[in-house]
């Protein structure tokens, strides 16, 4: 009687058993997965597991530093080979002469005739914010190969320029010009991206290029009662050339006894780059 109960027993152990693996098609049985140092790991990481690659990524944009400013980034895989992206940059209130990249540039054209000492002392800051989505090339599965991205932005922008302007019986004034602008844009870019280690990530962000509109305006409050007429007028084109392309003006200001008002409306132009790192989880 013991013996009939015990194959009992296992018969319905062995019949539990079956049905849950028909329940889930992707198990398997234990006899054929032996656990070694390479599944352990796994088993450990249920994101890992449960997709065969790792779906979130978030990256810090090394190269940055070099312009003063901080870039973060989220990635999230929604398929096998495409990603979404959301990015932040911002640049806290820095002087021109001061970024790393800009120095470099005025140290190479500045000379005794064309020392834009102004232009230098500006301060400038900005944020970011952008949208992206990736298309990743390669057998790897996730976030990893070459990769071809369309994105979207918005940016704020913040610029105090010292302007000084000297008229013709020899008086300096110094105007106060700050420009505050805005705008949206779209891109497209290449890159590739590396999984170095179990979790560490290397981001090239080859080129990109973007385009867009932007919008703003630009005010200088300084008393400017004694100065001419004809002054007046050379100091608002003077001002009015300070932004444009192929002789196209971005800058419509008007200048009065109190000082510089207008608006600015141009291109967002610009160029993506740089090398970044992060964790994937």
């Amino acid at each position: 009687m013991k013996l009939k109960l015990l194959f009992l027993a296992a018969a319905i152990i062995t019949c539990m058993h079956f049905a849950q693996a028909q329940t889930d098609s992707t198990a398997k049985p234990d006899f054929i997965q032996p656990v070694t140092a390479a599944n352990m790991y796994d088993t450990i990481q249920p994101n890992l597991q449960a997709h065969g690659y790792l779906k979130n990524n978030i990256q810090w944009n090394a190269t940055a530093i070099l312009f003063k400013s901080y870039n973060f980034s989220y990635e999230r895989s929604i398929t096998r080979k495409i990603s979404v992206v959301a990015s932040y940059r911002f640049m806290p209130s820095t002087k021109v002469g001061a970024i790393p990249v800009g120095k470099k540039i005025f140290d190479k054209i500045s000379d005794e005739e064309n020392d834009n000492v102004d232009i230098k002392e500006s301060v400038v800051s900005n944020q970011a914010f952008t949208a992206e989505v990736r298309f990743y090339g390669g057998k790897h599965p996730g976030a990893r190969g070459f990769y071809f991205s369309v994105y979207g932005r918005y940016g704020n922008f913040t610029t105090d320029y010292p302007y000084e302007y000297e008229d013709e019986t020899g008086s300096m004034y110094s105007i106060p010009l700050q420009v505050k602008a805005n705008g949206f844009c779209g891109g497209i870019g290449i890159g590739a991206q590396w999984l170095i280690a179990k979790r560490v990530t290397l981001n090239w962000y080859i080129l990109g290029a973007q385009y867009g509109g932007l919008n703003g305006t630009i005010n200088g409050v300084a008393d400017l009662s004694s100065m001419s007429a004809e002054d007046q007028q050379n100091l608002q084109e003077e001002i009015n050339e300070l932004i444009g392309v192929n002789s196209k003006q971005y800058i419509d200001a008007t200048v009065s006894d109190n000082g510089v008002t207008g608006t600015v409306k141009g291109p967002f132009l610009g160029l993506r780059g740089g090398i970044s790192i992060g964790i994937a989880f």
